[in-house]
């Protein structure tokens, strides 16, 4: 568990104050802290642009990703607040914890020796480890690794699960015979998120999505392994965009069939 304790800097910047409060508020269980997420991690952002040099900044981005679930961005974080100051212990102690149990890196050192070559060095790393496990047909390590490039990349944004932790966590909710709750409970949360959201927001998100490449490439190849499906009325889900900028996409490029529930 991270230690949500954060060192006040001499130069101190007010605007600080408002992810501060989202991590006090989150620590302590109050119920409106998710109230706060979105403006918590926008304004990490700009304090980031603005104190570029500045370990406690980078510290206290780290917690706000730690708590939105993107545990990648965080390490992220606390590397660079490493790479200013390098006894900065706060995100030592937190870098050391959580790359203790990491899949791919043996310590903060090696993960140092990354970040020091460039902010990208981590992410490009990763993403050649996709292709190789592509190429190699492993598509679960790929997955694994294309996770954490995106995360990565994306501070903004939560972290998914890799398949192998997605398919052991499903089957030990299956044998408890909890996963229909789970599924429920889960769709009523991005039910009540997107409801929250409102329509301009989710047609920004449509629009600005719609014109990735990336996007575009893999909604060609869902598209292309639904129109092998041979039943008549294949489900399809998608985890990871409950307002469906991704199978929306997908949709319109398999025109062998109609997808119900994607309109």
């Amino acid at each position: 568990m991270v230690e949500a304790r954060i060192d006040l800097p001499k130069n101190y910047d007010p605007d600080m104050d408002g992810p501060i409060e989202f991590v006090r508020m989150c620590a302590s269980g109050a119920p409106g802290a998710a109230a706060l997420r979105l403006q918590a991690l926008e304004t990490c952002k700009t304090l980031r642009q603005r104190h570029s040099d500045e370990p406690a900044v980078y510290h206290l981005s780290g917690l706000v990703c730690y708590i939105n679930d993107n545990e990648e961005a965080a390490l992220r974080f606390w590397g660079q607040a490493l790479h200013c100051i390098p006894n900065y212990d706060l995100a030592r102690r937190a870098l050391e914890e959580h790359l203790a149990a990491d899949g791919h890196w043996s310590g903060v050192s090696a993960y140092m020796s990354r970040i020091s070559q460039g902010e990208n060095v981590v992410s490009d790393e990763y993403i050649e480890l996709v292709r190789q496990h592509f190429d190699a047909g492993d598509l679960v390590q790929a997955d694994y690794y294309a996770q954490r490039a995106s995360a990565y990349n994306r501070p903004e944004v939560s972290k998914l699960r890799d398949i192998r932790t997605c398919r052991e966590e499903a089957s030990r909710l299956a044998e408890a015979g909890n996963l229909a709750a789970c599924y429920d409970d889960v769709v009523a949360k991005f039910e009540a998120l997107w409801a929250e959201a409102g329509e301009p927001m989710i047609d920004a998100g449509h629009t600005e999505w719609r014109t990735m490449p990336n996007r575009i490439q893999m909604a060609d190849i869902v598209a292309n392994v639904v129109d092998l499906v041979e039943e008549s009325n294949p489900v399809i889900f998608e985890l990871g965009c409950f307002a469906g900028f991704n199978l929306a996409m997908a949709a319109e490029r398999a025109r062998a069939m109609d997808w119900p529930g994607t309109q």
